[in-house]
């Protein structure tokens, strides 16, 4: 949560993070602001804006909560430890609610700059301290999303708490593994999601146990 104070207009975002009205990041030509499916947040990390979406999903109520993380700034209480060397846009940390708990969503995570080559989208879990390449991602350099499967009560699928509360809690962001952050524009994947690739088997989320 945040503190006291620093979300006065009650949008589950940080009042210091809120993002220029005409940011489209989904690029929907309708402003992010106006739309309930995404909220967006300036980066506490260099000049960037990230968006989280909601995909169409019938699962997920709402995005309860968006704030950036500076993995780096001592207040955040960050274990750095394995932290990858380069992650410019920071970490961004989201709650997402859904209809019923266990429930699994799909999101896309809108970023202000084309994803590069040998991008890796990592999870960072606090109570642990651990670092690990999310492997229900979907990346495809030269877009400016990575998608994600999500799934409430799962820590392998994203819910940091691993408790079926109905609230997903997911606090993640992009590794660069390249000083260029200029994407190549061919296209590749990474996934190991059931189904692999970009095929419908991934935005299908996979099976529930």
């Amino acid at each position: 949560s945040f503190a006291e104070g620093s979300d006065l207009d009650g949008d589950g975002i940080p009042d210091s993070q809120e993002v220029d009205s005409l940011i489209d990041l989904d690029g929907n030509q309708i402003p992010d602001w106006l739309e309930d499916d995404i909220k967006c947040v300036n980066s506490t990390v260099g000049d960037w804006q990230i968006g989280v979406s909601i995909e169409n999903d019938a699962n997920a109520t709402k995005i309860v909560e968006l704030r950036a993380k500076d993995p780096l700034d001592r207040d955040e209480r960050i274990d750095t430890t394995n932290m990858p060397d380069d992650m410019p846009w920071g970490l961004v940390s989201f709650k997402i609610k859904v209809d019923n708990p266990g429930d699994a969503v799909t999101v896309k995570i809108y970023l202000s700059q084309a994803v590069p080559e040998g991008a890796k989208w990592y999870k960072y879990n606090s109570f642990t301290g651990d670092w690990y390449a999310y492997p229900h991602a979907l990346i495809v350099p030269g877009r400016n999303y990575v998608t994600l499967e999500l799934e409430d009560g799962n820590k392998d699928y994203g819910d940091i708490d691993d408790k079926s509360d109905g609230i997903i809690t997911d606090p993640s962001g992009l590794a660069v593994f390249s000083q260029d952050l200029t994407p190549s524009g061919s296209a590749s994947t990474n996934s190991s999601s059931p189904g692999g690739g970009a095929s419908g088997c991934f935005i299908a989320t996979a099976a529930l146990d």
